[in-house]
């Protein structure tokens, strides 16, 4: 579990680098309350999800063993899992929230049986 809570804080330490150049952008004009507000809401619009994650990873919620199970046995599951580790918004809200995750895993069980009859039909004829 250590290696998604270190990408995690290298996420948010990236997102913080742009930060720090919103800073240095602004040069010598002051920083007002308006300007603080609007570059926090954007980095908090991201990091949200690197600290949600990273909460996840520490103090698993009762649905995440669902969650992983799914990932052995479904290779899209895994997929957005992965991908959800680079970009941790597109987690949301399937792999924060319980309901979310039912209806998530729902839809991809669905979907991958959909396939699978797909395949078998090819195979068979």
């Amino acid at each position: 579990m250590g290696m998604p809570v270190l990408f995690s804080d290298a996420m948010q330490l990236e997102q913080s680098l742009g930060v720090k150049q919103r800073i240095l952008d602004r040069g010598e004009r002051r920083f007002d309350e308006l300007w603080m507000q609007r570059v926090f809401d954007e980095f908090w619009h991201y990091a949200r999800y690197t600290h949600a994650l990273t909460d996840c990873m520490l103090m698993p919620p009762e649905h995440l063993p669902d969650l992983m199970g799914a990932m052995a046995e479904n290779p899209e599951i895994a997929k957005d899992d992965l991908n959800g580790i680079h970009h941790p918004p597109s987690l949301s809200p399937w792999f924060f929230d319980p309901e979310a995750a039912k209806e998530y895993l729902g839809q991809k069980q669905a979907s991958k049986v959909t396939s699978n009859i797909g395949c078998e039909s090819v195979l068979t004829a």
